[in-house]
């Protein structure tokens, strides 16, 4: 039992909560879910900020100034 599963039985006792184990069908789909959320969120950012210091680095080679 893992950190996660321990929780459950603490909230057991917190509440009308039942401790189970998770399928691993749920456990894909869950996870799946969390995937696809955060490459959505992280992956435009990430292009973004790419595409972003390539135009300051060809900026500053326009400018001839060098850097180091």
């Amino acid at each position: 039992m893992g950190a996660p599963n321990s929780s459950s039985y603490v909230l057991a006792l917190l509440g009308p909560f039942h401790p189970r184990e998770s399928t691993p069908l749920l456990r894909g789909i869950t996870g799946a879910l969390f995937g696809g959320t955060f490459a959505a969120a992280f992956f435009p950012r990430l292009w973004r900020a790419e595409v972003f210091l390539e135009e300051e680095g060809s900026s500053q080679e326009a400018s001839g100034s060098s850097v180091g």
